[in-house]
């Protein structure tokens, strides 16, 4: 008695993903696009409740399918395809999510404010008239509270002591 695709047992599946593999592995198209079909829907449900934009998830997915399959050599029969590929594609959208929140500065615009790292000594505002920023100028990465930035280390450490703190100073 033969058993449907759907009500397969997880150690018959792993073994028909196995099988998949190996076949793939030997230059057999169709064993590539069985794989791609039998996780697509479910990979790329995952990619989305990590990612939350739909409009990416769809290439996030693909890249991850492209990024497996590159790899495939390196997949150890040892332990369940599906794991290795959900891995993957985990550590992919990781990766895209991080670079979404890195913060990037033109150094074409003048406009910008350095960021902190490339600030030198020399370039931290001073208290002295001559300077341009004051202790009263609102600070230009606080733009959603009117509070001022601290200039000198004792003022931000009373300042974030306080209820309307500005933090672009430490």
């Amino acid at each position: 008695m033969s058993k449907s695709a759907g009500s397969l047992s997880p150690s018959d599946s792993s073994e028909q993903d196995r099988a998949l593999v190996k076949q793939a592995l030997e230059g057999n198209e169709a064993a590539y696009k069985a794989l791609v079909q039998k996780y697509s829907k479910a990979l790329t449900m995952h990619v989305q409740r990590l990612v939350r934009k739909p409009e990416e998830v769809d290439d996030l997915v693909q890249e991850s399918f492209i990024k497996a399959f590159s790899a495939l050599g390196s997949y150890s029969v040892e332990y369940a395809f599906s794991t290795w590929l959900y891995k993957i594609a985990t550590n992919h959208a990781i990766d895209y999510l991080r670079k979404r929140k890195l913060k990037t500065y033109s150094i074409d615009s003048s406009s910008c404010p350095t960021p902190p790292i490339a600030r030198t000594a020399t370039s931290w505002p001073t208290n002295d008239a001559s300077s341009s920023r004051t202790p009263s100028t609102p600070c230009p990465r606080n733009t959603t509270k009117s509070s001022s930035c601290g200039i000198n280390r004792k003022n931000r450490m009373k300042r974030s002591r306080g209820s309307s703190t500005c933090r672009s100073g430490r």
